[in-house]
């Protein structure tokens, strides 16, 4: 993600940055990323639990002042995707950077969840959320409004209504 910013006008320390990470893929192509679930279902069960981890790293560009999502998402026990991703708009404090985190987290999981349903795999998987955030799991919570979050967009104020609702845990 960061080498890919500079890809029109690089630098030299954008090749500096380019050769290191080279020599790290190179030192570690026998690496094996293996996928192999840690759980067998019975032939009866069709309920499996979806998890996604989430975190984020506050205005970690030095440039635009950003943060950083990313996350993994997790089926029959192991890591089938991860992602890290610039959030589109600058977070003014630690909590909300992070609550744009846990819906980017959300989102993937519930792609993830559509997919399985349509494709007739799993009919009702089970969602778990993952943070280490207790800003955001005291906004989940929570039934009131508070002043640090009035402004953001009706779309994360989903999160609390889902987190009440149980369909996501």
């Amino acid at each position: 993600k960061e080498l890919y910013r500079n890809v029109v006008y690089p630098t030299k320390e954008d090749y500096a940055k380019l050769k290191h990470c080279l020599r790290y893929v190179k030192g570690t192509e026998h690496y094996v990323y293996e996928i192999t679930p840690n759980i067998t279902l019975d032939p009866g069960v069709r309920t499996v639990e979806l998890k996604v981890f989430v975190s984020m790293d506050w205005a970690d560009c030095p440039a635009t002042r950003k943060s950083t999502s990313g996350g993994v998402l997790e089926c029959f026990g192991c890591a089938i995707h991860h992602y890290s991703k610039t959030q589109g708009s600058v977070a003014l404090n630690h909590k909300e950077a992070e609550l744009y985190a846990v819906c980017t987290g959300l989102r993937e999981l519930f792609h993830l969840a559509k997919f399985l349903k349509e494709t007739q795999l799993l009919p009702q998987p089970l969602l778990r959320l993952y943070t280490d955030s207790p800003a955001v799991k005291a906004y989940a919570s929570s039934t009131g409004t508070s002043k640090w979050y009035q402004h953001l967009s009706q779309r994360y104020h989903c999160l609390r209504d889902l987190a009440m609702s149980d369909y996501v845990r």
